[in-house]
């Protein structure tokens, strides 16, 4: 659960330093089909990791309150997988924004 808090804690790091703050708008999604089809502040980047940091409270909740130390390390393992799955998708968010920009 230490190494999923600090990956989730590097989430929030590298977009409040990555992403410029002064453009109004900032490609958020983008598909191979349609090009950029959301847009919006950089407020709204901030999702990830706070959907990030609840999935992480959630899991750290349910293994404490789960019997065994096998489940208790399953819950774990997910939710380090989740992080990294976030921080893939920060990372990419990223690269778009400094293409588009």
């Amino acid at each position: 659960m230490a190494s999923a808090a600090l990956v989730n804690a590097g989430l929030w790091l590298t977009l409040i330093t990555n992403l410029p703050h002064a453009k109004p708008f900032l490609p958020l999604h983008y598909t191979i089909y349609f090009g950029i089809d959301l847009s919006g502040s950089w407020h709204k980047a901030l999702w990830l990791p706070g959907f990030g940091a609840i999935v992480l409270v959630f899991h750290a909740i349910i293994g404490l309150f789960d019997e065994g130390r096998r489940w208790m390390r399953a819950w774990s393992i997910l939710g380090l997988l989740i992080q990294v799955l976030l921080f893939s998708a920060t990372v990419m968010l990223i690269a778009q924004t400094r293409l588009n920009v």
